[in-house]
C-alpha cells in the first residue's frame, strides 16, 4: 500500500513525501488506517511550522498532525478495540495512510451517527472538558474565558452546557461573531471595550467564579485574577509558548489577596483510558464529546472555516498564521 504524508523539511517548509505499508508486516497490535480527514491545530502545529519556539530548538523534519479520522483497513490479531471496516478518531500524523498500535496509540471508534468531519474535534473537545474536569463549580456560576480559538470556543459551549454563564473574550472579532453563533451569549472585544467594568456589571459586582486562559498568555492570567471574586479559580487551558515581561510577584500577590486557586487543565493530566477505577479519563471526556454531537448540542460545522487538499497546506499553515480573521479550523481532505 502506497501513500504521501505531510513532512516540515525547514521552518515555513512542507513537502508530501511517499510512503508505503505492508499490512503483511502488521504486528499482533497494529491496524491501518486509511485517512479520511485530518485537522489542522493553530497551536500546537505553526509553531513547528515557523521554528519559533521559545521553550526548546525546533529539529526538522518533523511529521505534524494532532487529529485524525479514518477506516480500518487492515489489523493484527490481537487487536479487539476496533475492526477493519471501522470509522476510527485517532491522534494520529497528516498522512494517507497510517498504521498505530492500538496497545499504545490512542484511537476510538466513531459512532455511526457522526460524520467523519465532526469526529475530528473529539480531540481538540477533550482538550477543552479537561477544563470542567479539573474545575470546582455549580450551575449559574460566572466564567470569564480569555482565547476565542477553537479549544476556548469548545470549552466555552461545554461551560455554557453545564449551566454556568460564560464571557468569551478575544481580540479578533470573527472569533467573536463565531462565537456567538455557537451559543456563547456575552463576548467582549479585549482592549477595545472595558473588560473589568462588564465582568463587574454583569456578575452585580461579585465577579466571576472562574476565570480561563485559554491562549498561554501570562498577561491574561494576571489581569484575569483581577475579574475573581474571592476564592476563585483560575484554570491554564493554553499552553504558554511565547516568553512575557508579567512578573511573578503581581501574579503572587493577586493570588493571595483574591484567596485563589490556579490550576493547570493540561490534557496529559489525565490518564488515557478509563477503567474500573478511573472514571475520567482522555477517553471518556472524548466519548462525552461524541455524545454532544449525536445530540447536537455541541457547535463544531461552524469551527470549519477551511477545507483543503494535501498539498495546500502550506496555504492553511500561512493563513492561520497570518490571517486569522479568516482562517480558524482547517480540515485536510484525504478522500
Amino acid at each position: 500500500m502506497r501513500g504521501r504524508r505531510v513532512c516540515i523539511s525547514a521552518p515555513g517548509k512542507t513537502v508530501l513525501e511517499e510512503v508505503t505499508i505492508d499490512p503483511d508486516q502488521l504486528k499482533p497490535t497494529e491496524i491501518v488506517l486509511q485517512t479520511q480527514y485530518t485537522l489542522i491545530s493553530a497551536a500546537a502545529e505553526v509553531g513547528l511550522y515557523t521554528g519559533k519556539d521559545w521553550e526548546w530548538d525546533v529539529l526538522y523534519p518533523r511529521y505534524p498532525g494532532f487529529s485524525s479520522v479514518g477506516v480500518v483497513t487492515h489489523s493484527g490479531g490481537e487487536v479487539r478495540r476496533v475492526l477493519p471496516g471501522d470509522l476510527v478518531f485517532s491522534y494520529a500524523n497528516h498522512a494517507s495512510l497510517t498504521v498505530l498500535d492500538v496497545a499504545r496509540d490512542f484511537c476510538l471508534k466513531v459512532p455511526e451517527d457522526i460524520v467523519p468531519q465532526q469526529a475530528l474535534f473529539a480531540r481538540l473537545g477533550s482538550v477543552a472538558m479537561t477544563a470542567p474536569t479539573v474545575a470546582t463549580y455549580k450551575p449559574g456560576d460566572w466564567v470569564v474565558l480569555f482565547g476565542l480559538g477553537l479549544v476556548g470556543n469548545l470549552a466555552a459551549q461545554v461551560f455554557g452546557q453545564s449551566g454556568t454563564k460564560v464571557i468569551g473574550v478575544d481580540l479578533v472579532d470573527t472569533r467573536l461573531e463565531l462565537a456567538r453563533k455557537c451559543g456563547i451569549e456575552y463576548t467582549v472585544k479585549h482592549h477595545v471595550e472595558h473588560l473589568p467594568n462588564i465582568v463587574q456589571n454583569l456578575t452585580d459586582g461579585r465577579g466571576a467564579e472562574i476565570v480561563i486562559d485559554a491562549i498561554g498568555n501570562a498577561d491574561c492570567v494576571v489581569d484575569g485574577v483581577d475579574l475573581l471574586r474571592r476564592g476563585g479559580q483560575v484554570l491554564l487551558l493554553g499552553h504558554m509558548r511565547e516568553p512575557s515581561d508579567a512578573l511573578a510577584s503581581d501574579l503572587i500577590r493577586k493570588v493571595f489577596l483574591k484567596w485563589a486557586t490556579v490550576k493547570s487543565s493540561w490534557e496529559w493530566q489525565l490518564p488515557q483510558w478509563e477503567s474500573d477505577q478511573v472514571q475520567t479519563s482522555i477517553e471518556s471526556n472524548c466519548r462525552d464529546i461524541f455524545k454532544m454531537l449525536q445530540a447536537g448540542s455541541l457547535k463544531v460545522e461552524e469551527l470549519i472555516s477551511h477545507t483543503i487538499a494535501p498539498d495546500e497546506i502550506e496555504k492553511g499553515y500561512e493563513g492561520l498564521l497570518n490571517h486569522k480573521d479568516d482562517y480558524w479550523g482547517v480540515v485536510i481532505d484525504w478522500t
